[in-house]
């Protein structure tokens, strides 16, 4: 064989090595990637953290690839009506606390009558 002979076989060879190389790697990581657990989402922030879409609305709205769409819940600032905040005292809820059906206010009243 002649030295260009050579060079040919030993480039085709690396070639070829290279070639099932990135086939192998490639293999590897979707077969990982398979194997994952898939992630759960439930919520605005879960669907966040995993990267899914942000769309730009006021909620702002995260939507997953199989379609479901999560807003972001904005709690509404808490108001005290026909009184000054210094005649009420609240001890709960909390500011910015979410609140169910049931609702129990417990705090102080400071109007004198």
């Amino acid at each position: 064989m002649t030295q260009k002979q050579l060079t040919a076989i030993w480039f085709l060879v690396l070639c070829t090595l290279i070639v099932v190389s990135m086939v192998g790697y490639v293999w590897h990581e979707k077969k990982a990637m398979l194997q994952q657990d898939p992630v759960v989402v439930l919520s605005f922030n879960d669907c966040v953290r995993a990267g899914y879409s942000m769309l730009e609305s006021y909620p702002r709205q995260c939507k997953t690839p199989d379609g479901r769409t999560y807003a972001e819940e904005i709690p509404e600032k808490i108001t005290y009506r026909n009184s000054s905040s210094n005649d009420i005292v609240p001890e709960l809820p909390f500011p910015d606390a979410v609140i169910g059906k049931n609702l129990t206010i417990i705090g102080l009243s400071l109007i004198h009558i």
